[in-house]
């Protein structure tokens, strides 16, 4: 998982472009509420014996106290599942 200015996955070539990659914080402007935007990069990797099942990912923010952050309606949100089986057990996705 990396933390980055921009992300962006390439489902055809199964490239990840990352700019900005490897923020270890995000600052939170106290006027508005909201950080900067930042993107979070997922790479999940399933062994060969695998690779014909479906699978499903959740990543969650959480606050300092363990509760769900409630996004803004601006905030871009991706979901991406496949079974679709790799070469090697790789599954791409973005």
């Amino acid at each position: 998982m990396i933390i980055a200015d921009y992300a962006n996955a390439d489902t055809v070539s199964g490239k990840a472009n990352i700019l900005g990659g490897g923020v270890t914080g995000i600052g939170l402007n106290a006027q508005s509420g909201l950080t900067a935007p930042f993107a979070l990069f997922v790479s999940v990797s399933v062994p060969p014996s695998l690779a014909n099942e479906e699978a499903a990912v959740e990543i969650l923010l959480e606050d300092s106290a363990g509760e769900p952050v409630a996004l803004p309606s601006s905030c871009t949100r991706y979901a991406y599942a496949t079974s679709e089986s790799r070469a090697g057990g790789q599954v791409r996705g973005a």
